[in-house]
């Protein structure tokens, strides 16, 4: 058993050990740094590492792990190309890390310019710090730091993130974005304007530019010109307005004068049309000298817009013709009359006339009670091993002596003569 786990140890550590840096130059010279030799390269300077390739005009190698580079220095990796004017190499971490006034890299359609970079040609991870901004196609992002994953070709943003486009703003302390997807994605509270005067936030979500949907997933809310809303989880479509919400939804529309709520709802903005369901409500409210309020309440409810100034937007618009076609003209005695308070219809009996030609008065009906809850919610069902403040039992220091404690009531009569 030992001499298995000693083999196990002893193939850790070669698969551990570092490999050395190939080199090649147009002049080597040995120089004396210190008390130490090392060795001057000059023209053409070539180092190989991990399947990384660094290039400069001159440098100073220290060790088989150890060397600077200087003057136009080059750090390339499959697609990934890092410009600066000196680099440190340590072949021990795997990590060069470029000086510059200005470091540039390139990968791709995609340039993130910053003022210090670090790059692990092992794992094709950089890091940078100090400020930095990336540009692609018509994306712009800055951030204090963030790190950069070549193999996915993922941006991340850290510190006072501020993503830019043509059709959105994003704001956030941290945001991941990929370069392949167009797809941006936050983990922290996060704030978003779009081209359509729309204020988006949320603590968790994505967006995808390629298909400009929004996936909200914690505490979103979404504020246009006439309407907010706010539930856990919201799916945005921006370019028709459509919606997907669940969980603890809330809508409020000004232009409309209505609110909605419900955990599951659907909004189709070109339809002007909304489905909600799972405990939905909705109610509509009037101002002015005479507030009022509707209260609706259903196990699913569908909403829609209907125009009535239009003639395509009502389906009975050709039944209603045909009825006013139908019903006779009036009489010059009935004109002179009174106005009638209904008309014939199809199925009806004639309306009955008085000998001189008028209508009978309307039979008068109660009016029934309008219906007015006081919430908008279900109350809560009383627990079944709660008692009201009346029922509850009296407390035993407002109790008149002589009494019993609980204890005592408890003990049967036999045990009390034993002493028990």
């Amino acid at each position: 058993m030992f001499a298995v786990l000693l083999l196990a140890c002893i193939a850790g550590v070669r698969g551990q050990e570092v490999t050395t840096v190939d080199f090649r130059a147009d002049v080597m010279s040995s120089i004396k740094i210190a008390d130490s030799t090392a060795l001057c390269l000059v023209g053409h300077v070539v180092f190989f590492h991990n399947g990384a390739v660094i290039t400069c005009d001159s440098a100073i190698r220290y060790s088989d792990r150890m060397m600077d580079c200087y003057r136009n220095v080059v750090v390339n990796k499959d697609s990934t190309f890092i410009y600066g004017d000196k680099a440190d190499y340590n072949g021990l971490l795997n990590e060069a890390r470029i000086y510059s006034p200005l470091i540039k890299m390139v990968d791709k359609d995609a340039t993130l310019y910053t003022y210090n970079f670090t790059f692990n040609t092992l794992t094709n991870i950089g890091r940078y710090y100090g400020g930095g901004t990336m540009s692609q196609k018509d994306n712009l992002m800055e951030s204090d730091e963030g790190y950069y994953y070549a193999d996915n070709r993922e941006l991340i943003g850290v510190r006072n993130v501020e993503m830019q486009n043509p059709q959105y703003t994003i704001s956030s302390d941290s945001v991941t974005y990929n370069m392949d997807t167009e797809i941006a994605t936050f983990d922290t509270p996060s704030y978003i304007w779009n081209d359509q005067d729309e204020f988006l936030t949320a603590r968790r979500g994505s967006y995808n530019a390629k298909e400009d949907l929004y996936t909200f997933t914690d505490s979103s809310y979404i504020m246009t010109k006439t309407q907010e809303l706010w539930a856990d989880t919201i799916v945005y479509r921006q370019t028709g307005q459509d919606a997907v919400l669940r969980n603890n939804i809330q809508i409020a529309d000004q232009e409309q004068k209505a609110m909605a709520f419900g955990d599951y709802g659907q909004y189709w903005g070109d339809k002007k049309q909304a489905l909600l369901t799972r405990d939905p409500s909705v109610l509509s409210y009037e101002e002015g000298e005479q507030p009022d309020t509707v209260f609706m309440r259903s196990d699913s409810i569908f909403i829609y817009t209907l125009n009535r100034f239009r003639n395509d937007s009502v389906p009975t618009q050709k039944t209603a013709d045909s009825l006013a076609a139908e019903t006779p003209a009036p009489s010059p005695a009935a004109d002179s009359a009174a106005v009638r308070p209904a008309t014939n219809g199809p199925g009806r009996p004639p309306i009955p006339t008085l000998p001189d030609g008028q209508a009978p008065p309307p039979a008068s009906a109660p009016l029934r009670p309008r219906f007015r809850p006081e919430t908008t919610r279900k109350p809560r069902p009383t627990p079944r091993n709660g008692t009201s403040r009346a029922k509850r039992p009296t407390p035993w220091r407002n109790r008149s002596p002589p009494y019993r404690t609980p204890y005592r009531r408890a003990i049967p009569s036999e045990r009390r003569k034993n002493g028990r």
